[in-house]
């Protein structure tokens, strides 16, 4: 923009600006527009002349043009932008600084409106944060399920402003309409294409995403197997029982026997040690010992040490087994 084409910007706004304060001191009206109708033509004037000051506005919350429904585009090539959407909450801001008084006459009226306008969607942005946070997750499931399909930043944005408790919520409603098994398996380093499931992937992914978190296990996992919250287990002192403790429990099982082959270790050190291991107790091992496990492949590696290797349907299976649950019967031969 030119400097003519500014100044004149400048001057236009404060000629709409100073109309309007003269229709509320009283000034004499002419034809038959009521003063409401005469308002929103200042604000539409003012939305075109004060342009750039409300770009900026919305370009520097984008938490807000999100919950106040708000697209800014950018042509970078040109160094121009733009911005659409629901204007409402623009228009509000245009408001809001008409009935704020002005000092002198080199006061800026579009830096004025600008700042209007951010401080409007932010008043509306906590807003709806707040009646965001205090719905119930199966209320909230087919708005995220809108919001994901047309724009996934969207969504995410919405994840990201929910509650502990809420985002707990929704893994448990989600995983109970993915899948009736207690694991599912995520593939973090892949979006999914389906919407049930980019959901339950992103609210894992973005919590693994959290600085603190990277730092303590060293990145973002590529493979994760995601347990129903209510089907983790934990023991009398209130410590979580590993999900994959009988699995384990065969695995140390035989490596004991491996390395009593090659005379390695004292002979049956035992079940207790295996419970130490796992952090479990003994009659808990000595029930998982029992136990059958679908797709669990062990072989040795001929030096007192054990392969192994299991399916998604191990993890279920263990899971089973650490709340006490039986498996089901066996398919007849027909």
């Amino acid at each position: 923009m030119s400097l003519p084409d500014e100044e004149h910007r400048q001057s236009q706004a404060w000629t709409w600006w100073k109309a309007w304060q003269q229709v509320k001191a009283g000034a004499p009206r002419s034809g038959k527009m009521a003063d409401e109708e005469r308002q929103e033509l200042v604000v539409s004037e003012l939305i075109k002349y004060c342009g750039p000051e409300i770009f900026d506005a919305l370009c520097a919350d984008a938490v807000g043009r999100v919950f106040c429904r708000l697209v800014v585009v950018v042509d970078y090539k040109r160094m121009l932008g733009t911005w659409g959407g629901d204007l409402s909450s623009v228009r509000a801001g245009v408001r809001r600084a008409l009935h704020t008084e002005l000092g002198p006459r080199s006061i800026n009226v579009a830096a004025h409106v600008g700042t209007a306008v951010a401080a409007e969607i932010a008043i509306r942005r906590d807003e709806r944060i707040a009646l965001l946070r205090s719905q119930k997750v199966k209320k909230l499931l087919p708005d995220l399920l809108e919001a994901q399909s047309h724009n996934r930043r969207n969504a995410a944005v919405f994840l990201d402003h929910l509650t502990h408790r809420q985002r707990s919520n929704l893994k448990v409603l989600l995983h109970d309409q993915l899948n009736d098994k207690p694991a599912i398996y995520i593939r973090m380093d892949r979006e999914p294409d389906n919407a049930h499931m980019w959901l339950y992937w992103y609210l894992y992914h973005s919590e693994f995403a959290l600085p603190e978190n990277k730092r303590k296990i060293g990145g973002i996992p590529r493979d994760l197997i995601a347990v129903r919250l209510g089907d983790v287990r934990t023991n009398k002192r209130g410590e979580v029982i590993m999900p994959l403790g009988p699995m384990f429990a065969k695995v140390f099982d035989r490596q004991k026997s491996e390395m009593n082959k090659l005379g390695l270790r004292p002979k049956n050190p035992g079940v207790n040690k295996i419970a130490e291991s796992l952090g479990a107790d003994h009659g808990s091992i000595t029930r998982w010992l029992k136990e059958d496990q679908p797709m669990l492949n062990t072989w040795s590696d001929g030096k007192g040490g054990v392969y192994y290797d299991f399916t998604l349907a191990t993890v279920n299976r263990n899971i089973e087994i650490v709340k006490g649950q039986k498996r089901g019967p066996k398919p007849k031969n027909t």
